[in-house]
């Protein structure tokens, strides 16, 4: 497979902090990668050196071989990268379907300036994240889980090729949770490839092809959910090192059983 994205030894610093510190990896053509790690393990700090809000303190990155990390966010935008936000925070004063259409005028196609084209766009990406029944509802009167599909819309009217997506499940209830995961898995299938933070690791672990964790700014694991569920670092990083241990202790004490030579 060929690799959209590249991360070659990527360092951001907040001062002394080094949110992340070296991390490389590449994301593949047409995967969803999920990124996953405890609080202040520089999830989002990663997203925002992709998309250019944060410059680089060190390493370099490409997209489609392209080195992009001395650019400028509108220019990523246009290069096919969208994000999504944590915090989500629809334009005020508009529409659903305006803030969708925004979205679709700048991205990747900008449709020139053609209003018309935007919001023709933006009503089929309604359609596609289930939102077309809010199309018209002020962002002021639409709820939490409608406003995490508006940011996704939103994102997604943009034509992306690669879609950066900050914990969009964050909140919702198991249902809704549920429906969020078949649309990612929908724009998936129609050929953008995703990375994905969540903490809701039914998520996470249901829709990701592989999974990167990070844990001080440091990546300390990568490959598929089943792996990444039994790998002892990424344990001790959510549920700490007695758990680890203990875990490594029951697997010692179940091989041990099973070599035990059966009674006469």
């Amino acid at each position: 497979m060929t690799a959209i994205l590249e991360l070659r030894e990527v360092s951001k610093h907040f001062g002394g902090l080094a949110a992340v510190d070296k991390v490389g990896f590449g994301v593949e053509q047409g995967e969803i990668m999920g990124v996953i790690g405890p609080n202040g393990a520089g999830k989002t700090t990663l997203l925002s050196c992709i998309s250019r809000l944060h410059p680089l303190t060190g390493g370099q990155i490409f997209f489609n071989e392209k080195r992009i990390d001395t650019l400028k966010p509108h220019q990523i935008a246009k290069l096919g990268i969208g994000r999504t936000f944590q915090i989500v925070k629809p334009f005020t004063g508009m529409t659903v379907k305006e803030n969708v259409a925004v979205g679709a005028l700048y991205g990747r196609a900008g449709h020139s300036g053609s209003v018309p084209e935007a919001v023709a766009q933006a009503d089929e990406v309604l359609e596609r994240v289930g939102l077309a029944h809010r199309a018209d509802y002020p962002t002021d009167e639409i709820t939490i889980p409608d406003r995490k599909r508006l940011e996704l819309a939103r994102a997604l009217a943009m034509d992306p090729a690669l879609l950066l997506l900050d914990e969009v499940m964050a909140g919702l209830n198991p249902h809704e949770t549920d429906e969020m995961m078949d649309v990612i898995r929908e724009i998936n299938k129609g050929g953008t490839t995703i990375m994905v933070i969540e903490h809701v690791m039914r998520a996470i672990m249901g829709i990701s092809h592989r999974i990167a964790v990070m844990h001080h700014g440091k990546l300390i694991a990568l490959g598929p959910p089943k792996e990444i569920a039994d790998d002892d670092r990424v344990i001790e990083a959510y549920l700490g090192e007695r758990f680890a241990q203990a875990k490594r202790a029951r697997q010692v004490a179940g091989q041990a059983a099973a070599n035990k030579p059966a009674a006469e």
